[in-house]
């Protein structure tokens, strides 16, 4: 049985959009850890809590972005 048009169509936008967003997402993620830290406490001179948040949240987006990557991978199989 073949794929109705529609839903064709939706597979395809999935791959050119979602898929390069989660990837943005998940390196986004491993480059906020350590240069966001490193700037925020270093070159600014900030205290530590600033720091915690920003690689906090880099840990968030590295998390959810390769969780969705994963995601994505068992779809197209």
């Amino acid at each position: 049985m073949s794929k109705p048009k529609i839903e064709r169509k939706v597979l395809r936008v999935f791959g050119r959009v979602i898929k390069p967003a989660n990837w943005t997402i998940f390196i986004s993620g491993v480059v906020l850890i350590p240069l966001g830290v490193a700037t925020i406490w270093f070159k600014l001179s900030l205290e530590v809590l600033g720091a915690i948040l920003i690689s906090l949240q880099g840990l968030d987006f590295l998390i959810s972005g390769y969780g969705n990557v994963k995601e994505d991978e068992d779809l197209a199989v």
